[in-house]
């Protein structure tokens, strides 16, 4: 098929999708097949279509753009999706605490444009009508939320106002600006990084070679740093897949990491967990905070923290940290043993606990924890930003060094 026909294709699934957004103008009234068969085909269609409009030339470039152009479309749906299920759990449970029927909130929400959250609505309000917990109903319904939401709502299956999920869950506005930001910046780089790539991998596949065979049919002397271009396009020809595949594993990994720091991983990857370990310490000491403003015993509420928790690696770290504060351990100092927190928290936390000010510490130790832990990933983000460009810009340099002068020296001679 040529390339007007894959743009056909692209027409057609866009004029799906259309006419499915003119019939369904209030989204549809329940679960609707057809709705969802006919919003699949379109943009399949439309994927497809792009794919091999992309992919016409027959270049590997083109199918890795439409790679990424997939994958980003995947996480700005996951994003949106995340907005609309926290805004959904966050109003039933409001409901719930304050005693307010619950089934306009659910119709609202299951008559949403996206089937899959009209869908999980209307299965989370079968389940609390037949007296399941909220927290169960949203695990069983397989809602995304991020790892605060889903140890609050665990905490609160005792009816127990010390443990409401505004508090525990912490400053939502600001996690959710955070999550935004390094969601954000993230993309970016990524976006820059396939750039980059890119235009590289065309420079030495398509044009290296052209130029190649243009100054050896005039016999034109080609200088040192001509000859390390040409060298590295036929080296670069022969391992492209193989970069690609690398790319492709870094762009895994990043996307990974970003995950699991802005939505609801509930394991620790290898490597990747670890660099958000801190982040999950911050969680437990503002979950501490709030049973310790009603005098409840630390040890029952790092417990209850332990089994409630959502990452199973965390979770056992608290127990560990547990059965040792029952041995006679300060719980600061068994927080520390399991890595939880920094030897300077600790002194901190211990200071604060003889003047009798734990719970004010413990809200603004976790708050600027993670501030630190955004703050270093913002330079993180720019140190790389700024080796990429310079890279980038050198590898540019290079390039019209070496293609440019030997051209105007042709050129000369030609004259």
């Amino acid at each position: 098929m040529s390339a007007i026909g894959f743009a056909s294709l692209v027409l057609l699934g866009v004029s799906l999708l259309v006419a499915v957004r003119l019939i369904y103008q209030d989204g549809p009234r329940g679960p609707d097949a057809v709705y969802f068969v006919l919003k699949v085909a379109g943009w399949t269609i439309f994927y497809l279509g792009l794919m091999g409009a992309m992919w016409s030339g027959g270049s590997i470039l083109g199918l890795l753009l439409w790679v990424f152009t997939l994958i980003t479309s995947i996480m700005v749906l996951q994003q949106y999706r995340a907005v609309k299920y926290q805004s959904m759990i966050d109003a039933i449970s409001l409901a719930m605490k304050k005693q307010i029927g619950l089934e306009g909130i659910l119709q609202a929400f299951s008559h949403d444009e996206d089937p899959a959250i009209g869908l999980r609505a209307q299965r989370i309000g079968q389940w609390l009508r037949e007296g399941m917990a909220l927290a169960d109903a949203c695990e069983k319904a397989r809602i995304p939320l991020p790892i605060g939401h889903q140890l609050a709502l665990r905490m609160e299956r005792p009816l127990d106002d010390s443990l409401g999920v505004s508090d525990v869950g912490g400053d939502r506005v600001a996690t959710a600006h955070s999550s935004q930001t390094v969601f954000g910046e993230t993309s970016y780089l990524l976006m820059m990084l396939f750039v980059a790539f890119t235009t590289t991998s065309f420079c030495l596949i398509k044009i290296v070679p052209q130029l190649e065979k243009i100054l050896e049919s005039f016999g034109t002397q080609v200088p040192m740093i001509t000859q390390v271009f040409i060298r590295l396009s036929e080296a670069y020809a022969v391992y492209l897949l193989p970069l690609v595949l690398l790319q492709l594993g870094l762009f895994g990994v990043v996307g990974l990491a970003v995950y699991q720091y802005a939505h609801a991983a509930r394991v620790n990857f290898p490597v990747v967990g670890r660099l958000w370990i801190r982040l999950d310490g911050a969680l437990i000491l503002r979950s501490l905070a709030v049973p310790l403003r009603n005098n409840q015993p630390i040890v029952d509420t790092l417990n209850r923290i332990g089994q409630c928790y959502p990452k199973f690696q965390v979770a056992t770290r608290i127990q560990r940290a547990v059965r040792r504060m029952r041995d006679g351990e300060h719980w600061a100092d068994s927080l520390l043993r399991v890595r939880m927190i920094s030897p300077a928290d600790s002194a901190i936390l211990k200071a604060a606990e003889r003047v009798t000010n734990l719970p004010w510490a413990l809200d603004e130790l976790s708050r600027s924890i993670e501030r630190r832990m955004h703050h270093r990933f913002r330079m993180l983000c720019n140190g790389i930003f700024i080796v990429l460009v310079l890279m980038f810009g050198f590898f540019v340099w290079s390039y019209c060094i070496a293609f440019m002068v030997p051209l105007i020296k042709l050129m000369t001679e030609l004259q």
